[in-house]
């Protein structure tokens, strides 16, 4: 009896040294997949943490371009501003030359036709006069060819 159990101890013996190689070699796999996917874990945060830290670089990179762009067109705005005051300015000097010109040459049509309607006049009198002396000469001229006729 002795024997047989010295021959049970031994196979459980056996046995449990299986079983326990067994599950250390089960505890040994189990821990590679735990290094396994801690490490793919750590991977993924890495990448993760990479990609928000290019999206943070990316979100400030816009943000500085919308205040670049928003600088651009507050200068923009103030320049066109700026053209249309200049603008607005010449055009309102434009305007005041030209109705001065326009002013002056109407000043100036009103006295060449007051001087067109004097010399009109002149001319006028002139001719009367002009066909008056020389219906004055023809009738000295008719008289005296009467006179020489006569004599």
């Amino acid at each position: 009896e002795a024997e047989v159990r010295s021959e049970v101890v031994e196979m459980m013996g056996e046995q449990l040294e299986e079983r326990k190689t067994s599950y250390e070699n089960r505890i040994a796999q189990l821990q590679q997949q735990i290094t396994s996917l801690q490490s793919s874990k750590q991977a993924q945060f890495d990448h993760q943490s990479n990609n928000a830290e290019i999206l943070l670089e990316c979100e400030e990179e816009m943000k500085r371009m919308r205040e670049d762009h928003n600088a651009e067109v507050e200068e923009m705005s103030e320049t066109h501003l700026s053209l249309v005051t200049e603008h607005n300015a010449a055009m309102d000097k434009l305007a005041k030359k030209h109705k001065e010109d326009v002013r002056e040459e109407k000043l100036r049509s009103k006295q060449l036709q007051e001087e067109v309607g004097t010399l009109r006049h002149q001319s006028r009198e002139l001719q009367a006069g002009h066909d008056s002396l020389l219906a004055k000469y023809n009738a000295l001229l008719l008289a005296q060819q009467q006179q020489n006729k006569d004599t």
